[in-house]
């Protein structure tokens, strides 16, 4: 509590010493009230985002720059007949568009870009 009745997340670290055969302890104090604001400000953007994303009637995922994907919501999964688990971490071309009918990688388009 602050001197002036205001609660704040701390942090505590202890340390334990012996000095003349007593033991002695120090602490010190980390406010960390702008860690948990930013802990609290991610959470509610991705709260929002997974609410946007379970409502959609679109299929929508993220790729990162490996062309993996970071996130996929339930209507995709339900178009592609996949699970999010099968998904999810995987390198999204690999999985979608993988060979023509005949097996043929679809993969040979890319050597021309």
């Amino acid at each position: 509590m602050r001197k002036d009745g205001s609660f704040f997340p701390l942090e505590l670290s202890v340390s334990e010493a012996t000095e003349n055969n007593k033991k002695i302890f120090a602490g010190v104090l980390r406010d960390i009230s702008e860690r948990k604001a930013t802990e609290m400000a991610i959470e509610s953007a991705n709260r929002e985002r997974n609410l946007i994303l379970n409502s959609a009637g679109e299929g929508i995922y993220g790729l990162d720059m490996e062309g993996k994907t970071t996130f996929v919501n339930p209507t995709a999964c339900k178009m592609l007949g996949y699970t999010e688990e099968e998904i999810l971490g995987k390198g999204q071309h690999a999985t979608i568009h993988h060979s023509y009918p005949d097996g043929t990688p679809r993969l040979s388009y890319l050597r021309s870009i």
